[in-house]
């Protein structure tokens, strides 16, 4: 059986949540996209379920949406100094996404709707324990990814 394999890297996606993991993971997609020459798409998540819990409880859903609205803004205000940092960086920055939803989907819907030919992100290192328990972001991709390789970089938690 014969393994096609891509030339090189040409379009890299980097889901970020602006944590600490993600940051050490730029530093990983900085070398990368210069060395392949390759264009990037940058991708935000965000799950909103207060509303849900906070309309069971008679909240205000004018302040349940003000909240998520601040959120969604916040998320994009981080993304655009993203694609600021890394253009003045010399990197192609092909779309930057902040989408509303479970993060595992959207990162494997945007690789394969975009087009990506590796998934880099950052991972937190969390134990076998917590993340049988409280489930991973990057174990999920790594096992839904079936088009696009993934790699992790791995972050001490402190």
């Amino acid at each position: 059986m014969e393994i096609e394999t891509p030339a090189m890297i040409q379009h890299i996606l980097f889901p970020t949540d602006g944590s600490d993991a993600a940051r050490v993971a730029l530093n990983y997609l900085l070398r990368f996209a210069h060395q392949f020459n390759a264009r990037v798409t940058l991708l935000h998540t965000y799950e909103f379920t207060m509303g849900h819990v906070l309309s069971r409880y008679s909240a205000d859903s004018m302040a349940v949406h003000q909240l998520e609205e601040a959120t969604r803004q916040s998320a994009l205000k981080m993304l655009a100094e993203l694609k600021g940092e890394l253009e003045q960086q010399g990197l192609s920055i092909h779309g930057a996404f902040n989408e509303k939803g479970d993060a595992g989907e959207w990162i494997i819907k945007t690789a394969e709707r975009e087009n990506c030919d590796l998934i880099m992100m950052g991972t937190r290192g969390m134990g076998i324990l917590k993340s049988v328990f409280l489930g991973s972001t990057s174990r999920y991709v790594v096992n839904h990814s079936h088009k696009t390789p993934v790699f992790l970089i791995p972050v001490e938690e402190h």
